[in-house]
């Protein structure tokens, strides 16, 4: 038989450990790290860019730039790139919106930047490209035009490819900046397209027309299409084509061996979009408030979606959604089989730049009539 004070021992030890185990002591593990689900980024004259969700279009982030937005983001190492209309650049995070920096270039930027080796090239409308360090934003070299550089450069074997006001494409050292050659197409044109490249060779569409087929290593002229409308759109080269639309209203499939027309679409109006391909589909905006799909290998169409305003932003295909924003002030998301619309949302503001996709792989995918983008 236990005695009294045996009995009091067994009773503070139960009672002490039914506190003990009843206490609220939180784990010392890390939370566990957000996750996150891929952005697709537009912006707009009112100033914002957003990023949604592209199957949902839940929005993940808005920011407030400050600034009209009409070229494409960049996206590079993390971290997006928006340059705005007075030239002022914001440097945000692009998982979560963040602001980390900001970059006064003093000059509008129409034309979207790319990036390369830890260089970020941007086009200026003061006649002047620059080469941009990361680490430290500061100006690692500047390259001259005689006159503004509105439409985005890319980038061929080491050089850098780019347009001017001056009615003149340039290749100069990415590393350097220093000239490689020059192809002079006279003072009476401009260039608002970007270029393209494939194989050894360059195409850019100019204001008096004419579609440009350049040797991308000399310099040299292989042959010229001339169009009865000026050249805004930017051209893109698939399968032996290069297809662009012209202000004329037609959407034209060159034979890129041959410099002659495959197939001409005659449509309502101005084509300023640049078109994208996805197996054998080109995706492209009209001034005539439709959205077009066209085959191809005849220019056939495949389907139109009609939306409520013109259309000059250029298309995004990522899965099976083709992206694109209008003057409607609308950015849609289409079924990419049939064009029905899957989601839209109304920003309030007037769409011209381009879509662009953080799709969390480290490979950034838009469509701003550039090749040779990378990241």
């Amino acid at each position: 038989m236990l005695n009294t004070y045996t009995k009091i021992v067994i009773t503070l030890f139960a009672a002490s450990f039914l506190f003990t185990s009843c206490s609220k002591q939180y784990s010392k593990d890390d939370p566990l790290p957000p996750t996150y689900a891929p952005s697709i980024f537009i912006g707009s004259d009112n100033q914002f860019i957003y990023a949604f969700d592209p199957q949902t279009s839940a929005k993940h982030w808005e920011y407030n730039v400050g600034d009209k937005i009409v070229a494409s983001p960049l996206l590079y190492q993390g971290t997006l790139y928006v340059p705005t209309l007075s030239g002022v650049v914001f440097e945000l995070n692009a998982k979560t919106g963040a602001f980390k920096r900001k970059l006064d270039l003093h000059s509008s930027v129409y034309g979207t930047p790319i990036a390369d080796g830890g260089l970020i090239y941007y086009p200026t409308s003061s006649n002047q490209l620059y080469a941009i360090d990361i680490p430290t934003d500061t100006i690692r070299w500047a390259a001259s035009s005689g006159g503004a550089i509105q439409s985005s450069p890319t980038i061929y074997h080491g050089n850098l490819i780019y347009a001017s006001y001056d009615g003149s494409v340039y290749a100069i050292d990415k590393l350097t900046g220093g000239g490689v050659w020059s192809y002079a197409t006279g003072s009476t044109n401009a260039f608002y397209s970007s270029p393209a490249t494939s194989g050894q060779y360059v195409y850019i569409g100019g204001m008096n027309g004419t579609m440009y087929c350049i040797n991308a290593t000399t310099g040299n002229l292989r042959w010229s299409y001339k169009t009865k409308g000026s050249i805004e759109s930017s051209p893109t080269v698939y399968q032996g084509n290069c297809i662009f639309g012209s202000d004329d209203y037609h959407f034209y499939c060159i034979d890129t061996a041959t410099g002659k027309p495959r197939w001409i679409d005659s449509l309502g109006e101005r084509v300023i979009s640049s078109p994208i391909e996805v197996a054998n589909v080109i995706y492209f905006g009209c001034f005539d408030y439709h959205f077009y799909a066209v085959n191809v290998l005849d220019g056939s169409i495949k389907w139109s979606l009609l939306t409520t305003g013109l259309i000059k932003s250029s298309p995004l295909v990522y899965g099976p959604y083709v992206y694109i924003g209008g003057y409607d002030k609308n950015f849609y998301a289409l079924d990419t089989a049939q064009g029905s619309v899957i989601w839209k949302e109304n920003i309030n503001g007037v769409i011209e730049c381009s879509p662009l996709v953080d799709d969390l792989s480290g490979t950034t995918q838009n469509n701003s009539g550039i090749s040779g983008y990378t990241n």
